[in-house]
């Protein structure tokens, strides 16, 4: 998607939030016309939500309110906008990894797919966010962490998986929280697999002791998760509402030193040690209440009378509400403008894709490089025009970080047919990190790779990364994929050039380990012009990890 769309589509949210008390109907079809096209549960999200639970007590949680939205692409745009506590509406784009300590005074929403690292909240106050994929490690080993007195903030519809301790954790006085509608899941098997803390230590009354007020509701704790679903010290905790579906897990919730836990209307499916006193102190307490225990479940008594929430708030029935979980726990909020019909939950990938990826060469974004975008070229190198951030990154086509009279001679080569690809810097080299992918993320954890990054599949089949070529010239072109493989098992793709599959079932066998790269390669027909080169993982685990994609002409 070119800045000029993305700032369309700003423009469009800032008028719709100014007329409207919410995000009419009108509005979101307006901007729907310069979304891409997406399947997502049929939830639509506004910067003017609000939460219930304790993050709507005491002042309430209103994020950045009324500011004007802007959409954000990469983790540096990003980063510079959540640091600081100036209100902001902020829509995240994209798998762009990074990580992030967040101010004061923001809603951050992810549009579908958006993916991003850790996030940290150190005396950070009145802050929403929603909607986005989390993966990486931030403070402590966490995916997320609340830490230093932090308050009113909404976590909503997250989808939080692999950190290396907690999902999610709050700590060190840290209070009026609400968590809703996240997914808590792990890839990997042993470690600490772990859900998330309420207070990190019996030894921190100071801190603690009168905050840790949070609530839960209609969250997933999935495969993978062992335990701290939550831990609780100190807090006024209210759990209703959550599916607790978790196979092989040790614990589910503990009831730690002096804690107050609410458990109403939660459903709890084979699980072991639903309720766990193990730490508890004489005075901690755990009421369940209309709890729903499905299978082969233990521990399911509950000790105490918990406390009774300030606040408004509805319990569903337990019957069907593991159905409804299932279905809209986690990243599956629809944005304005992505009106779409609700799927059946599955367990193929169903994240959305970002946006096309850079036509090297294309700066009218018309899909073709011809004279006219060389016109334009000239233009701007004569400084009669200026180029958005998106027409200089198409307008780099030897990729040195430059737009200068080089870019010029390339861009002439290629159209005079004596350069086959576009960019070209000697060799033509496709970072994965820069193409679409969906069912897939951005990582950096394992180290060897040559761009920023590189992608890692879901561990079920469907998942793809997809390049857009600028070819020249026709003809026959070798195809080469760098991956890493750290299991034992061969992992296998189809690779489809605009659509036709070119080579089914290719084996990309171990490699020693995650940090251990190879090469693959295919050769293929390429049309002259615009071609997408689609790699599709077909194993049940996914696909390799896949590091870039290098072109060249037989």
């Amino acid at each position: 998607m070119s800045r000029c769309w993305v700032k369309c589509i700003s423009s469009m949210l800032a008028i719709s939030l100014i007329l409207f008390a919410s995000l009419t109907l009108t509005a979101s079809l307006i901007v729907a016309s310069f979304l891409p096209a997406t399947t997502t549960y049929a939830q639509t999200v506004s910067p003017l939500d609000r939460p219930i639970g304790w993050a709507s007590e005491a002042g309430g949680t209103t994020g950045g309110g009324n500011a004007a939205p802007v959409i954000v692409t990469s983790a540096s745009e990003l980063q510079n906008l959540v640091k600081d506590n100036t209100p902001r509406v902020i829509y995240v784009q994209g798998n762009i990894g990074g990580n992030y300590t967040v101010g004061s005074n923001k809603t951050i929403i992810g549009l579908p797919g958006a993916t991003t690292g850790s996030w940290t909240f150190k005396g950070s106050s009145n802050v929403i966010l929603r909607n986005l994929k989390i993966r990486g490690n931030g403070a402590d080993g966490d995916a997320v962490t609340v830490t230093d007195y932090s308050h009113h903030i909404w976590f909503d519809h997250l989808d939080l998986a692999d950190s290396t301790d907690e999902n999610l954790s709050i700590k060190r006085g840290s209070d009026y929280i609400t968590i809703s509608w996240c997914k808590y899941w792990f890839s990997r098997d042993g470690g600490h697999t772990f859900g998330g803390l309420i207070g990190h230590s019996d030894n921190n009354a100071a801190q603690d002791e009168g905050r840790l007020r949070v609530t839960y509701h209609h969250n997933w704790y999935s495969k993978g998760v062992t335990e701290r679903m939550p831990r609780v010290r100190f807090g006024k905790v209210h759990i209703f509402n959550n599916l607790f579906d978790a196979p092989g897990n040790n614990y589910v919730i503990r009831c730690g030193y002096k804690a107050n836990i609410r458990s109403e209307g939660n459903v709890f499916v084979n699980m072991k040690n639903c309720f766990d006193f193990s730490t508890s102190s004489p005075d901690s307490v755990l009421q369940s209440i209309n709890d729903l225990f499905i299978g082969n479940c233990s521990g399911t008594t509950g000790r105490g009378i918990a406390f009774v929430p300030p606040y408004q708030y509805t319990v569903e029935p337990t019957a069907g509400l593991k159905e409804k979980i299932e279905a809209g726990a986690g990243a599956t909020l629809n944005v304005p403008g992505t009106f779409s019909p609700t799927p059946s939950p599955s367990n193929t990938p169903t994240a959305t894709p970002t946006p096309a990826s850079i036509v090297y060469g294309d700066l009218n974004n018309d899909g073709r490089t011809n004279s006219t975008d060389y016109s334009l070229m000239k233009r701007y190198l004569l400084g009669s025009i200026s180029f958005t951030n998106e027409q200089l990154k198409a307008a780099d086509v030897n990729l040195d970080g430059k737009v200068n009279s080089s870019d010029y001679t390339v861009l002439r080569r290629f159209l005079l047919g004596s350069i086959d690809l576009l960019p070209y810097n000697g060799t033509a080299t496709y970072q994965a990190e820069d193409a679409v992918f969906s069912g897939a993320i951005f990582e950096t954890k394992n180290a060897g790779y040559t761009g920023t990054g590189y992608v890692n599949y879901d561990n079920v089949p469907g998942g793809y990364i997809e390049w857009t070529l600028n070819i020249a010239n026709a003809g026959t072109y070798t195809l080469t994929l760098t991956y890493a493989n750290g299991t034992s098992s061969n992992r296998t793709v189809d690779i489809s050039v605009n659509g036709n599959i070119v080579a089914s079932g290719v084996v990309f066998g171990g490699t020693g380990s995650w940090t251990q790269w190879q090469t693959k390669s295919i050769t293929a027909s390429l049309n002259s012009g615009v071609n997408k080169i689609r790699v599709t993982g077909t194993s049940s685990d996914g696909g390799p990890n896949i590091d870039k994609l290098e072109i060249r002409r037989n």
